[in-house]
């Protein structure tokens, strides 16, 4: 992915409106495309503000997305993340259920609420990664 430095975003949004205005009359069309490329510069150069800002947060996965972690007692278990708390720190609250048998009711198996600076480390988006999580960890207790 490219990464555009605020000087550039800003010489690309006064190209833009220049060359709008240069074009304006005699291209209908380019006039609304134009129009449309000058409003997301805006709105890109408003959220790079926020975040500089620390007011923009850029969160790992969202509520009702499937996370993986290791219990000691099940393995690892994918747990769907019910809330995320916003406090001095940013939790996740999660939980993993059994799967559904016929008649029976879905039984909470487990429940964790790891930190956002968890996922990567204990926490995984996906089981991949957390298995490869797993076996690090046990080669590393073997010595291997």
């Amino acid at each position: 992915m490219i990464k555009i430095s605020d000087e550039v975003l800003s010489e690309l949004i006064c190209f833009q409106k220049k060359y709008m205005s240069i074009y304006a009359n005699r291209y209908g069309q380019i006039l609304e495309a134009d129009s449309l490329i000058t409003a997301a510069l805006e709105e890109l150069k408003k959220y790079r503000d926020l975040e500089k800002q620390g007011l923009l947060l850029r969160l790992p996965c969202k509520v009702g997305s499937t996370v993986y972690a290791y219990c000691g007692v099940l393995g690892i278990l994918s747990y769907t993340v019910d809330s995320v708390v916003i406090d001095n720190e940013i939790t996740y609250q999660c939980s993993a259920h059994s799967n559904l048998i016929g008649d029976c009711p879905s039984e909470c198996l487990d429940e964790i609420e790891p930190d956002i600076s968890d996922f990567g480390k204990t926490v995984f988006l996906t089981q991949e990664e957390a298995e490869e999580a797993l076996r690090n960890i046990k080669e590393s207790e073997t010595g291997k």
